[in-house]
């Protein structure tokens, strides 16, 4: 797993960031179609684990698994 340091770069381009279009196009050249697609359940899923919801609760509702 990469170290804090390594994505110091990237946290520097993503704070300079000010509009949606400019988030997008960021992510849309960095991540692959597939991760593109996968991010907004990524997302609902970090949302709800900050919210305490068990990862099991987590699968069954959002269809995904457990790893």
């Amino acid at each position: 797993m990469p170290n804090k340091k390594q994505f110091k770069p990237l946290a520097q381009i993503i704070l300079k960031l000010k509009t949606e279009d400019e988030v997008y196009d960021l992510l849309s050249r960095i991540l692959t179609p597939q991760e593109l697609n996968q991010l907004p359940t990524r997302l609902e899923i970090f949302a709800m684990l900050k919210k305490g919801i068990p990862q099991r609760e987590i699968a069954k509702k959002l269809g995904v698994g457990i790893a």
